[in-house]
């Protein structure tokens, strides 16, 4: 397997890997965000069901796309035990480019259960850090617009909100959906 990446974005690849990777029983994460509706979205929204988390921007050609389809696929693969029990996320890390209704569609087009979330920079600053989630902004080589390097990881919050899994990017939809379908038999049992 080979690694494309940026001298940056390789740093950042490592650093995520070796220091900063959470672990899978981790506490659970506090934050603040907002919905594509503009309503308030605490940790709080969290409790009572599975949520696959993923953190990643509109913009991003690559990563955010693969990973959000794993996770839609994974779902899909699912079906019924799925909508009851499992709210797929997606937190935007790109708070200048936040376009809520942009967002709504970018979510909804992966999986239409799909919430998207976003904030101030303040805010996402905070939930990057409660999810051990790094973002470099880097400048793009083509235009005077920007890229944004991010960690690729997908978080799956039990019931009681706290981080149970990480999946790492490349997972697969049905190494997702097997693990996801037997931590919910668990619950259920």
């Amino acid at each position: 397997m080979r690694i494309n990446c940026s001298p940056a974005g390789c740093l950042l690849l490592l650093l995520t890997v070796v220091l900063w990777s959470p672990s899978p029983l981790a506490k659970s994460p506090v934050f603040s965000l907002l919905n594509t509706g503009g309503a308030n979205v605490t940790e709080a929204a969290f409790i009572g069901k599975f949520h696959l988390v993923f953190f990643g921007y509109r913009h991003c050609q690559h990563t955010c796309p693969v990973s959000l389809s794993a996770m839609a696929q994974a779902l899909n693969m699912l079906g019924q035990i799925a909508e009851k029990q499992v709210v797929p996320v997606f937190v935007s890390v790109d708070s200048q480019r936040a376009d809520a209704a942009a967002l709504k569609v970018f979510a909804e087009a992966f999986h239409p259960a799909m919430t998207a979330l976003y904030g101030s920079a303040d805010d996402i600053k905070k939930a990057n850090y409660e999810f051990k989630v790094l973002v470099t902004k880097l400048p793009s080589r083509q235009s005077q617009d920007y890229e944004i390097s991010h960690s690729s990881s997908t978080y799956l919050l039990d019931p009681s909100g706290a981080i149970v899994e990480q999946y790492a990017y490349g997972t697969s939809a049905s190494v997702i959906a097997k693990n996801l379908a037997a931590r919910i038999k668990s619950v259920s049992q």
